[in-house]
This record gives structure tokens, C-alpha cells and sequence, in this order.
């Protein structure tokens, strides 16, 4: 049995080294590359039937090498937060769909969480004046956290 080997350019080894940039994310067909095969020591067989081997990723791209998995027949794929784990029998267009769904989930958590992060949540002006009451007529603070409204209102009744 021959050890497959993705060779530079491939569909996989190009969804490897950038799963975001994929092209099927623009509603283009990924490229369709077959995996070439090795034979390490010409006699026709393969050393090590059970492992795969990849291309590294360019520079800049750590910790994305995919690796053969613990026997289920699976690559894994180690991402940030966890791994990613590929089919052995997956094909280039399912490897590239995966690993697109896969970085569109990641980018719409980004983007959520950026979106949470744009500063602290303010109350509204008017409940804060009535908490502190009318019978104090200073000038109010203009922003107040929510959560801080009573504390603030405590400390102008000294």
C-alpha cells in the first residue's frame, strides 16, 4: 500500500496553510488536485502504511500540520481551541468544505465577540436621576455603568 503525500499546491495543502482565504467561500469550485502517492524505498510498497505525510505550511502558519490520528481512520488538524479532524476517506472538495465551514464558524465567533466588546453598557440618564431624587439638584454624572447607578446614588446623599 502507498503512503499518499500532498503535494505543494494541492487543494488540502492550500486549505492547510489558509483556511480562510478558500475559494468556495466565493461560491467558486475548489481545485481539484489528486494527492500523489510515494514510494519511499521503490518496491513498491510503502514503509509506513499507516502514516500520512504533509507538506509543511509556509511561514508564518504555525501549528496547522495535519497529523494521522489515533487508528479511527481520521486526519487531525491542530487549530487553535481544539482539533480538527478530517475523514481519511474525505476527498479534496470535502476536506476543502469542512475546513471552510469550519473558519466561517470561527469568524462569525470573532466578529461576535467583537461586537460584544465595544465598551461598557451605560444607563439611561433619566433612571439614574430618578434614583438619586429630586432632592438633591447637583449636576448628575453623564455616563454611569450599569451596575455602578447605586453606588453613585449613595454617595451624593452624604
Amino acid at each position: 500500500m502507498k503512503t499518499s503525500i500532498i503535494q505543494p499546491g494541492t487543494a488540502r495543502e492550500r486549505l492547510v496553510a489558509n483556511p480562510e482565504s478558500h475559494a468556495g467561500e466565493r461560491g467558486e469550485s475548489p481545485p481539484t488536485d489528486p494527492p500523489a502517492t510515494s514510494d519511499d524505498d521503490g518496491d513498491g510498497t510503502a514503509s509506513d502504511a499507516d502514516t500520512h505525510t504533509f507538506t509543511p505550511p509556509p511561514d508564518g502558519v504555525t501549528g496547522m500540520t495535519p497529523e494521522h490520528a489515533d487508528g479511527d481512520g481520521s486526519e487531525r488538524l491542530p487549530v487553535p481551541g481544539g482539533d480538527l479532524r478530517l475523514p481519511e476517506t474525505a476527498s479534496d472538495e470535502e476536506a476543502a468544505a469542512l475546513v471552510a465551514a469550519v473558519a466561517n464558524h470561527l469568524r462569525e465567533q470573532r466578529a461576535a465577540a467583537a461586537a460584544a466588546d465595544d465598551g461598557p453598557e451605560l444607563v439611561n440618564p433619566w433612571s439614574f436621576a430618578g434614583r438619586v431624587g429630586a432632592r438633591e439638584r447637583r449636576d448628575l454624572p453623564g455616563q454611569v455603568e450599569r451596575g455602578d447607578e447605586w453606588k453613585l446614588a449613595g454617595r451624593l446623599q452624604r
